[in-house]
């Protein structure tokens, strides 16, 4: 019965994850004043916080279709991973 609930915690703390980039995204997207600099610091953290998502949704077609509608539902564009970044359907980076 223990194991069960550890393992129905982590489930939930990896769905809460994966869910999380979309507002954390949106709350990263608010510009400082000055507009100095192409990234902001909450951009780039949220960058290397949600790397591991982006990868999954790169070996993932299906995953990425996903994220690209629920990152709209954020008001987000519709692909945070550069077409370029995309594999083909043979596996390869497209270009």
């Amino acid at each position: 019965m223990k194991r069960r609930k550890v393992i129905v915690i982590l489930g939930v703390v990896l769905l809460l994850y994966v869910l999380s980039i979309g507002p954390a995204e949106r709350l990263s997207d608010i510009k400082d004043a000055s507009d100095e600099f192409p990234l902001t610091t909450g951009q780039k953290a949220v960058e290397a916080v949600y790397l591991p998502v982006v990868v999954v949704a790169l070996a993932c077609p299906p995953f990425d279709r996903f994220l690209d509608w629920y990152m709209q539902l954020w008001g987000m564009p519709p692909e945070i991973i550069p077409p370029a970044d995309r594999k083909n359907s043979h596996g390869q980076l497209s270009r």
